[in-house]
């Protein structure tokens, strides 16, 4: 579509051949979403919920990472592509602080780690150390 020189039947088949492997990557993410998806939708509620968020966080970073190939075939527009990329983050901020936790406790990330001065989210790393040092 956009070239205007025609091309050998090799170049051609070059060309085909490169569109064939972004469609199976794409099948290839697509099994494993619904295979994921239908696990998901035996569990407890709670598990349930949780391995939810992970399915969509997963669902948006593939579509982050293809968005080369949406953009090449004309899937979405420029807008739409920047409007997506900024998605996952509003996203995990309209997630409860229930589900925040849920998600954070299952990677099973020991408590010193979560409460360490340099995993604050102000970003004043060294005023934090001072802080818990009581040198400030």
């Amino acid at each position: 579509k956009h070239r205007k020189v025609t091309s050998s039947m090799a170049d051609a088949f070059s060309n085909s051949l490169n569109y064939m492997l972004d469609v199976a990557r794409a099948y290839i993410q697509l099994e494993i979403y619904l295979y994921f998806a239908v696990h998901v939708e035996g569990m407890k509620p709670d598990l349930q919920r949780v391995f939810m968020v992970l399915l969509h966080i997963y669902a948006h970073q593939k579509i982050n990472d293809n968005m080369g190939v949406f953009r090449n075939y004309d899937i979405l527009t420029a807008a739409e592509g920047k409007a997506y990329a900024s998605g996952l983050e509003s996203y995990l901020f309209s997630l409860s602080d229930q589900d925040m936790m849920a998600l954070v406790d299952s990677f099973d990330i020991p408590d010193f780690i979560l409460r360490a001065s340099l995993g604050q989210s102000n970003l004043n790393y060294v005023s934090n150390l001072l802080d818990v040092v009581n040198m400030k």
